[in-house]
């Protein structure tokens, strides 16, 4: 097995072990070593996970180093049960498991490890006085190890079944205090509202397996890529129906998916009611993990995608970043502004797919999880010094006590601004340079696509002016209470 795959099944594999080992002795563990424990093994798939990286970047000694990107794609897969072939009974169809490792692959490890290691920390100390301490680090380990070992799969069976299993702990951790109303709604709304995109997922990869007979990333690729359709391609396209219009059916389907995962339009309700969870849950599902489960599927399928749909999810995007962005200028819980910044940018990332910028918008994902974890633990430390409120209205002046975390809150809001020579401010110029070319090559016949540059262009200023608003409230001025 080549270096980078062993290492970062290791890295999946050692949260699912902490997983097992605070479910049997979380308790007799108690506060603090429960929280070490689940620390020190986040903290190690990080370590296997930049040594992955290291290997990776340098060709390592197990494939050939590729246009200075470090060695090729790596897919490794079994045969796991045979189902039959779909339409076409010449080639047997299987249900592969394995791993498919490539840049996005180490790129998507490192940010999910590092980010959530951070947050790990954070929780020690924020839930110090909690009495489901071990069991809120057992659920987060748990959490870690789904979203691994989504990012892993070589299948989408298996990026289903990952998909599944990140949606319950989300489930677990929004409704951590259960006792309280408001919290055990919210965990329902957000698995039952995420339930109907996942509908929309199983009917896509139905779709697929049905005409292919296998679900193998690479081999659907290689299948229905645009650029490298092969014989069996051809021949489902010309004998099987499977032309243009199943296909855009099928990549519309899918993204479904992605719509639930990452709160977009019409699916965008459950998002800001997951702020009934601990702090440290939003962050994880707000940065790392969750919401960028769905930006991250979009660009494993974004091959198979046609125009058309391309086009559905570049209108998508743009809704929802402009709808997001009007309500968080009216939000006056610190948690509910950050909440709908994260559908707004989330908005941005699925425009940047529609309009091709596929780089950009993974790379406004990895931006984003760290300017957005840094406002979400900056969020925490002002509610917990605040005495757990939250209510912008009654903040004021926070500067003078927490001088700290308005430096670092200030910073973050600077990078989600989009200011020149902060993260923010490379990742959202590129996706709006693709939304300008892809109006440009659209023609004259097409001026409505201008929208989809002019529209996220205006909202990048909504966003500095609404984060700002959210700076000044709380830190500047005057105490207010």
């Amino acid at each position: 097995m080549p270096a980078p795959a062993l290492l970062l099944l290791l890295a999946t594999l050692i949260p699912l072990a902490v997983f097992g080992t605070l479910v049997f002795t979380g308790k007799r563990m108690g506060n603090p070593l429960a929280g070490w424990v689940g620390t020190a093994g986040i903290a190690s798939s990080f370590v296997l996970s930049m040594v992955a990286m290291v290997y990776w970047v340098n060709g390592g000694s197990d494939g050939p180093v590729r246009w200075g990107m470090g060695q090729g794609p790596i897919n490794l897969s079994v045969p796991w049960l045979p189902v039959g072939g779909g339409l076409d009974q010449d080639h047997p169809g299987y249900l592969d498991v394995g791993m498919y490792i490539d840049s996005l692959t180490i790129v998507m490890f490192a940010m999910v490890t590092l980010v959530s290691m951070l947050i790990h920390i954070f929780s020690i100390g924020y839930m110090a006085e909690d009495a489901r301490f071990p069991r809120f680090f057992t659920y987060l380990s748990l959490f870690c190890f789904s979203m691994l070992g989504l990012v892993l799969g070589s299948t989408l069976i298996q990026l289903f079944v990952f998909w599944e299993l990140v949606g319950l702990c989300s489930y677990l951790l929004i409704g951590f205090w259960y006792e309280r109303k408001s919290a055990s709604d919210a965990a329902i709304k957000a698995f039952v509202v995420n339930r109907v995109g996942d509908c929309g997922f199983l009917i896509g990869l139905g779709i697929l397996f049905y005409h292919l007979g296998n679900v193998t990333l690479p081999d659907v690729w290689a299948m229905l890529g645009q650029s490298q359709m092969t014989e069996r391609g051809i021949k489902l396209a010309e004998n099987v129906w499977f032309g243009p219009g199943l296909l855009t059916v099928t990549g519309v389907c899918l993204f479904l998916g992605a719509v639930g995962k990452s709160a977009q339009f019409p699916l965008h309700v459950w998002l800001p009611d997951a702020m009934e969870g601990p702090t440290p849950v939003s962050a994880l599902i707000h940065a790392a993990t969750m919401v960028a489960a769905g930006v991250y599927l979009v660009g494993r399928i974004f091959p198979i995608l046609t125009p058309s749909a391309r086009l559905f999810i570049a209108i998508i995007g743009a809704t929802t970043l402009t709808m997001a962005a009007l309500i968080a200028i009216v939000q006056t819980d610190i948690k509910k502004v950050l909440a709908y910044s994260t559908v707004s940018q989330l908005g941005y990332m699925i425009l940047g797919m529609g309009v091709g910028s596929v780089v950009g918008a993974l790379f406004h994902l990895i931006t984003h999880a760290f300017f957005k974890a840094l406002l979400f633990l900056g969020s925490g430390g002002v509610i917990h010094a605040a005495h757990h409120e939250q209510d912008l209205s009654q903040y004021g002046g926070l500067w003078r006590k927490i001088p700290v975390t308005a430096a670092t809150f200030g910073v973050a809001v600077l990078a989600i601004a989009g200011v020149p020579w902060l993260s923010g401010y490379y990742s959202k110029d590129m996706i709006l340079a693709h939304a300008g070319a892809f109006a440009e090559l659209a023609g004259s016949a097409a001026r409505a696509y201008w929208l989809l540059f002019i529209i996220p262009a205006a909202v990048a200023y909504l966003t500095a002016f609404y984060m700002m608003r959210c700076w000044m409230l709380t830190f500047a001025g005057t105490p207010r209470n």
